[in-house]
């Protein structure tokens, strides 16, 4: 894909997200440390002076602000980890002993703001939200849920997208506004699945996946979307549907609104003026209100169609999907995820359907759990609001 790979230094999207038995993985942010090891045994007493590990920046982790270094632990049972200046003062992330006292195994573990935390063990996370309503709207559990994804999930190669039926633009023009209550997204889904970006280079703006677009313009016709949509509204009363401006229109998507009463009738029917021009598109209907959204798509877009694509970019395990939303045209994105999780501020529509589903789970959890197969619960449906919710859920999933 076009801008979503992220390599290492060896090619390799995911290398350095989990280090070899034997070896142990520190991930920190900022420049200017110099990492020390120093050998112990079991019971912490120190086998020698502590020694400067030679560190390699994993770029798939610095293009996110994260560096990373493997030390070797062979022969040796346990080891204290410290970062310093350069010069060899100020110890950051003192926490046992003035140091970190890591098992020789597997691990991961994050020092943010000098502070000491394990990071998510397992494969890499793709955790893909919906804005508003969902990652936005509470700003201190916004900077909760930022926080518990740079101790947790970065370093150990968690990917952080959002889903949003916002513009590029509109979605800047938020970031800028919600500030450290809205982490920066490793890629960023925009018009209702029909638009895929991700940060070019070491933090800088978005650059739009080419792939992706190349790949909806195959079956679709802009032209063809805008007499649909202008047939629909001229066949229908200003009291059934209104006219949205330009900002909300793009290449593949042309949206109006529709009285909530009719509003499946209308998107019925941009579909079939679509197709009676020889071309397949979708249309999705959301909002919750007197008047709702109705967005006309191209077949192949929509929310779940780009989370997996995203997700196919990053190579992300399928089992290690989690979708979160509020709203109505979420339903399909959630339905397509490995874990969903629908937050307690959830529109009627999503909510419906979130029960429905997870009634389904349920009885299908208990036919397998007779049948001696294992479950894990895959629908959660938060108490907590906004961002709140997305971390009530990634607690349930043992994800927190």
């Amino acid at each position: 894909p076009s801008c979503l790979a992220q390599p290492s230094a060896s090619g390799d999207a995911n290398q350095g997200a989990a280090a070899a038995v034997g070896e142990v993985t520190i991930c920190f942010r900022g420049r200017g440390f110099r990492p020390y090891l120093t050998p112990a045994r079991s019971d912490g007493t120190p086998i020698g002076a502590a020694t400067p590990v030679a560190m390699e920046e994993a770029w798939w982790l610095a293009s996110r602000g994260w560096y990373s270094v493997t030390m070797p632990m062979e022969g040796v049972d346990k080891a204290s980890f410290v970062l310093t200046d350069e010069q060899g003062g100020n110890v950051y992330g003192a926490a046992v002993g003035g140091a970190l006292m890591l098992d020789n195994r597997n691990a991961v573990v994050s020092v943010v703001g000098g502070e000491v935390h394990a990071a998510s063990s397992g494969s890499p996370l793709l955790l893909v939200s919906d804005l508003d309503g969902t990652m936005v709207g509470d700003d201190e559990a916004g900077k909760e849920f930022a926080q518990l994804w740079q101790r947790r999930h970065a370093p150990a190669g968690g990917v952080l997208a959002y889903s949003t039926g916002r513009s590029l633009a509109q979605y800047e023009s938020l970031a800028e506004e919600r500030g450290e209550a809205l982490l920066r997204p490793d890629a960023l889904i925009t018009a209702v699945g029909t638009r895929v970006y991700a940060p070019d280079g070491f933090g800088g703006a978005f650059a739009e996946d080419e792939d992706w677009s190349q790949q909806l313009r195959v079956s679709w016709y802009e032209k063809a979307a805008q007499e649909a949509l202008e047939e629909v509204m001229a066949a229908r009363s200003e009291e059934e549907v209104r006219a949205l401006g330009e900002g909300d229109q793009s290449e593949f998507k042309r949206s109006l609104l529709a009285r909530a009463d009719v509003s499946q009738a209308v998107a019925d029917e941009l579909v079939a003026a679509v197709k009676a021009r020889g071309y397949k598109a979708k249309a999705v209907v959301s909002g919750d209100g007197d008047f709702v959204y109705v967005d006309l798509l191209p077949e192949g877009a929509g929310k779940a169609a780009s989370l997996e694509y995203v997700r196919d970019c990053f190579a992300i395990d399928p089992s290690r999907v989690v979708a979160c939303g509020d709203s109505g045209n979420d339903t399909e994105m959630l339905a397509a995820a490995a874990s969903a999780v629908a937050v307690g501020n959830s529109q009627p529509a999503l909510m419906e359907w979130a029960a429905a589903a997870k009634a389904a789970s349920d009885a299908l959890a208990g036919e397998n759990a007779e049948d001696g197969e294992s479950t894990q619960q895959r629908l959660i449906i938060s108490d907590a609001h906004m961002a709140a919710g997305i971390i009530e859920a990634l607690g349930t999933l043992r994800l927190a």
